[in-house]
């Protein structure tokens, strides 16, 4: 992992979110996609489809709603439990 990278993986910083109107903790998109064990792409297609919000810093880097990020989650827990429970009663 090159220096650019590692640099991503730390960048936060508590921001006013414009959905929540207030401050919340914004995360490097590269360390939302860890913490969701997915990859980035995933998380901007997230952003596209208005799951998580996000600001662009002036250099081009995304940081994420650690909210918004939360909540997806939480969303993706509740259906992987739903399916649990569906998959459990079939057999």
């Amino acid at each position: 992992m090159d220096t650019r990278e590692m640099d991503q993986l730390i960048i936060e910083a508590l921001v006013a979110c414009r959905i929540y109107g207030e401050d919340v903790k914004m995360i490097a998109s590269e360390k939302a996609a860890s913490t969701c064990d997915c990859n980035r792409r995933r998380i901007y297609r997230w952003i596209e489809d208005g799951h998580l919000h996000f600001i662009e810093t002036p250099d081009g880097e995304v940081l994420v709603c650690g909210r918004s990020l939360s909540r997806k989650m939480d969303e993706l827990d509740s259906i992987t439990d739903r399916l649990s429970e569906r998959n459990a009663s079939v057999i």
